[in-house]
C-alpha cells in the first residue's frame, strides 16, 4: 500500500519523540500558521531547546485559511473568506479595487470609474476650447475632448478605462494588468476543482484535498476490486482505482437492452419485460376487406408478429371501374377520356405530312392512326420533313456549275442525283495529250506537265553548254544549268569565251613564308594555282625586317654589341649598341640607388648625395650609442649624433645621471656615499643631483 502523506505542524517544539515520528514524503510549501522562532535541536531521544517567542497561531498572511476553518463573509483582502471558489466577490468597488472609490480630478481620466470623465465641478471649461485627453496606455489611447456651451468638457474620442477584466490587456489603465481578477491559481475564471491525482488543483496549498491528502480520492491507487454483476446475462469483472477514481471495468459483461429471448439482458431481474408484442403461436386478421382488397392472417413467432399471409394488397388505381388502393374511391385519377370519344393526333398537315384519329377505350386514349409523321427531308421537291421548306438540305438545287479541268471542263446546272445527293448535270470534254500550249490538254489540273526537265545542249561554250528543256507556255526551250563566271585555274573554261584559265596567274599573294619571303605572285600550270615568292632569304641586317625568313627581325648575333658613349653622367655615360626599331642606338645601363661608393649610381651628376644622416649604432654605450651614418671618401661611417664622450667627465660638476663618457656607466667617477664629520663637510652624488652633507640632504639638482 502506498505511503500516505500527512501535514504536521511543528509549533517551536523539538523532536520530543527523540525521532520516532515517521517524516511525511512532503511538506507544505508554506506554514499554515505563524509559529515561534526557531528552537534548537534535541538529542537522541531528547527533547530540542525552546524556541524563540511563541507565535499568536493565526493564518500567515498569505497563506490559506486552516483545512477546518469555518467560512466567514467575503471581504476585499485577496482570499477566499467563503470558502466558494471566488475572491473577493461582491465586494470590490466599481473600479475592481479594495476599498473608497478615488475622487475625480480634472484629467481626462474616469478616476471614480463611473464611466463620466472630469464631471467634477471645478473641471469647467470654455465652450468650444479644445484639448487633448486620455493617455497612450494599457488599452487606453489619447483623443480629444471640446468645451460644449454649458462650459463642461465632453467625451474623450480616445479610448477611456474600463473595470479591469481577465484578459492578459491593462483594462483600466493603472500600469497593471488583470490586477484583483486572478484566481488563487493566478489564472482567469473559477478555480479548477480538486481531483485525485496527487497535485495541488485548486492552489490552495494542500494536494487532494483540505483536509488530508487524498480526501478527494474514493480509493487507494493501485488497488482492485470486483465490479459488475452476474445478475441475469451480465457477469462480474475487476476494477483498477486511479487517481480519478475506480475506473475500467475490465473482464465484465455489463447490461444491455432487453431483447424478446427469455433471457434478463438487461440485468434487472425480470425476463423480456417489454420487449415481446405476443405470445408465439397467437395469430391475428391483417389487413382490410375493401374494394379489391382482402384481410390476411398473421401469427406471432419469437414475440413477434409475423408478415400477413393470405391477404391482398393495395395497388396503384387503375382506370377499369373498380377500387384497386382500397380507399372506397373508384378510377380516381386513373382515367384521361370518356370511352368511345374520338380527337385529331399527329403533328401537322404540312408538306408530306397528314393528322389522324385517336379513340377513347378504358378511359385511356388509344394509338394514333392513319397520321404520316415527318421523315427526313429527301432531294426530291418534296417537303418530306413538314417544315414548309422543300429540299433545304441542297441549297445549290438550280445553280450553275461545271465539271472537269483543263480543255474538259464543261458547265450545267446542280440537280437531284437520287433521293440523298445532288450533283451537276454536265459530263466532262474529252482529253488530248499534253502540248507545249500553257494549257491543259489531259485534263490533270497541271499545263504543260512534263514537257520540260530533260538534258539538252545549249551550243555555248565551256560550261554554258550542257542544258535543261524549258517549257514557256508558247515555245520550248534549252535552258544553261550554270551561267558564265570568273576564270580559274582548274583547266576549264568557266566564263565561255572558248579559253581555258586565262588571267588567273600573276596576281600578288601571300606565300604564307615569314618575313621578305611572304610576298608572292600566282602562276597557273596544270589547271593547278601555285604562289611563289617573289624574294629568297637573305642575312640579316639592322632594318626592321626578317631579311632570313626565320621568323624573327634582327636578332643577334648578327649585331654585336660594342662599348659607346651615351652622353649621360655618371655610371650611364659608357653604354652599348643595339639595334632597335631598325636603326642602330647606344643603349646606356639603367640608374640604381645612390650607394656610398664614390661614384654617380643615379646618373644625377651628383656622387653619393642621401646616403648620409641615416640613423644607426654607434657601438658605443651610453648615450653615444645612438648616431647617424656618414659617408666620405666612398666609405660609409656611424657618427654619434648627440654629444661627444666629455673630457674630465671625474668633475664634480659633472654629477648629472648620465654616462657622459660613454662606457656603460653613470657618474661612475663621483662618490655616492660618504661620511659626513660633524655634519659640516662631504658631499655625494645621488641619481644625478648634488647632495652635500648637513646642507641639503635632499637638494635640488645641480644645473649643468
Amino acid at each position: 500500500m502506498a505511503r500516505r502523506r500527512w501535514p504536521v505542524i511543528l509549533a517551536g517544539l523539538g523532536w520530543a519523540l527523540g525521532g520516532c515520528i515517521e517524516l511525511p514524503d512532503e511538506l507544505p510549501a508554506r506554514p499554515l500558521f505563524d509559529v515561534g522562532g526557531e528552537g534548537g535541536s534535541g538529542g537522541e531521544g531528547g527533547s530540542g531547546g525552546a524556541g524563540g517567542e511563541p507565535g499568536d497561531m493565526t493564518p500567515a498572511d498569505d497563506a490559506a485559511p486552516a483545512p477546518d476553518a469555518a467560512p466567514a463573509d467575503e471581504v476585499c483582502n485577496g482570499r477566499d473568506d467563503d470558502y466558494d471558489d471566488s475572491i473577493d466577490e461582491g465586494v470590490r468597488n466599481d473600479c475592481n479595487d479594495c476599498g473608497p472609490l478615488p475622487d475625480e480630478i480634472c484629467d481626462g481620466f474616469d478616476n471614480d470609474c463611473d464611466l463620466v470623465v472630469d464631471e467634477a465641478p471645478e473641471c469647467r471649461c470654455a465652450p468650444g476650447l479644445e484639448e487633448v485627453c486620455g493617455a497612450d496606455r494599457g488599452a487606453c489611447t489619447e483623443g480629444v475632448r471640446i468645451c460644449s456651451g454649458e462650459g463642461q468638457w465632453g467625451p474623450c474620442s480616445g479610448i477611456a478605462p474600463t473595470p479591469e477584466l481577465c484578459n492578459g490587456v491593462d483594462d483600466n489603465c493603472n500600469g497593471d494588468t488583470d490586477e484583483g481578477v486572478l484566481n488563487a491559481c493566478g489564472g482567469c475564471g473559477a478555480v479548477p476543482d480538486e481531483v485525485c491525482d496527487g497535485v495541488d488543483d485548486d492552489c490552495d496549498g494542500h494536494i487532494d484535498g483540505r483536509e488530508a491528502p487524498f480526501d478527494v480520492c474514493v480509493c487507494e491507487p493501485n488497488t482492485t476490486r470486483e465490479c459488475g454483476t452476474n445478475e441475469g446475462a451480465c457477469r462480474v469483472g475487476r476494477e483498477r482505482c486511479t487517481y480519478e477514481g475506480w475506473a475500467g471495468c475490465e473482464g465484465s459483461v455489463d447490461p444491455g437492452d432487453e431483447r424478446c429471448n427469455r433471457v434478463d439482458d438487461d440485468c434487472d431481474g425480470a425476463v423480456d419485460e417489454g420487449a415481446c408484442e405476443c405470445e408465439p403461436g397467437d395469430t391475428r386478421a391483417c389487413g382490410r376487406d375493401v374494394g379489391q382488397c382482402r384481410q390476411g392472417e398473421q401469427t406471432c413467432e419469437g414475440g413477434f408478429w409475423g408478415d400477413c399471409v393470405g391477404g391482398r394488397d393495395p395497388v396503384n388505381e387503375l382506370c377499369n371501374q373498380l377500387d384497386d388502393d382500397c380507399d372506397d374511391d373508384v378510377d380516381e385519377g386513373a382515367c384521361d377520356c370518356t370511352p368511345g370519344d374520338t380527337r385529331p393526333c399527329g403533328a401537322t398537315d404540312t408538306g408530306a405530312c397528314r393528322r389522324g384519329t385517336e379513340t377513347c377505350s378504358g378511359g385511356v386514349w388509344g394509338n394514333c392512326r392513319d397520321a404520316i409523321g415527318p421523315e427526313l427531308e429527301r432531294c426530291n421537291g418534296i417537303d418530306d420533313d413538314c417544315d414548309g421548306d422543300t429540299d433545304e438540305r441542297w441549297p445549290a438545287l438550280g445553280a450553275q456549275c461545271s465539271v472537269g479541268q483543263g480543255v474538259c471542263r464543261r458547265g450545267g446546272r446542280v440537280e437531284c442525283d437520287g433521293p440523298d445527293a445532288a450533283a451537276c448535270d454536265a459530263a466532262p470534254g474529252p482529253s488530248s495529250p499534253e502540248v507545249c500550249n500553257g494549257q491543259d490538254d489531259d485534263c490533270d489540273g497541271d499545263a504543260d506537265e512534263g514537257l520540260g526537265g530533260g538534258a539538252c545542249d545549249t551550243g555555248e561554250p565551256g560550261i554554258c553548254g550542257p542544258g535543261v528543256r524549258r517549257c514557256d507556255g508558247q515555245t520550248l526551250w534549252c535552258d544553261a544549268t550554270r551561267e558564265a563566271t570568273g576564270e580559274a585555274c582548274d583547266d576549264v573554261d568557266q566564263d565561255c569565251d572558248g579559253r581555258v584559265d586565262e588571267g588567273t596567274d600573276g596576281t600578288p599573294c601571300d606565300t604564307g613564308q615569314p618575313g621578305r619571303c611572304g610576298p608572292g605572285t600566282l602562276s597557273c600550270e596544270g589547271g593547278e594555282l601555285d604562289c611563289r615568292r617573289n624574294r629568297r632569304p637573305s642575312n640579316e641586317s639592322c632594318n626592321g625586317q626578317d631579311d632570313d625568313c626565320d621568323g624573327d627581325v634582327d636578332e643577334p648575333p648578327l649585331l654585336i654589341a660594342a662599348e659607346c658613349e651615351t652622353g649621360d653622367p655618371g655610371r650611364c655615360a659608357v653604354g652599348q649598341s643595339a639595334c632597335v626599331g631598325g636603326q642602330v642606338v647606344c643603349v646606356a645601363p639603367d640608374a640604381a640607388r645612390e650607394v656610398c661608393n664614390g661614384e654617380d649610381d643615379d646618373c644625377d651628376g651628383q656622387t653619393d648625395e642621401g646616403t648620409a644622416g641615416q640613423p644607426c649604432d654607434t657601438g658605443l654605450g651610453g648615450d653615444c650609442a645612438a648616431g647617424q651614418t656618414t659617408c666620405a671618401g666612398g666609405v660609409l661611417g656611424c657618427a654619434v649624433s648627440g654629444r661627444q664622450p666629455l673630457e674630465g667627465a671625474g668633475d664634480p660638476q659633472t654629477c648629472n645621471g648620465l654616462d657622459d663618457d660613454c662606457d656603460g656607466f653613470v657618474d661612475e667617477r663621483h662618490p655616492t656615499e660618504i661620511e659626513c664629520i660633524n655634519g659640516l663637510s662631504g658631499y655625494y652624488c645621488r641619481n644625478g643631483s648634488r647632495r652635500v652633507c648637513g646642507i641639503n640632504p635632499d637638494p635640488e639638482p645641480i644645473p649643468q
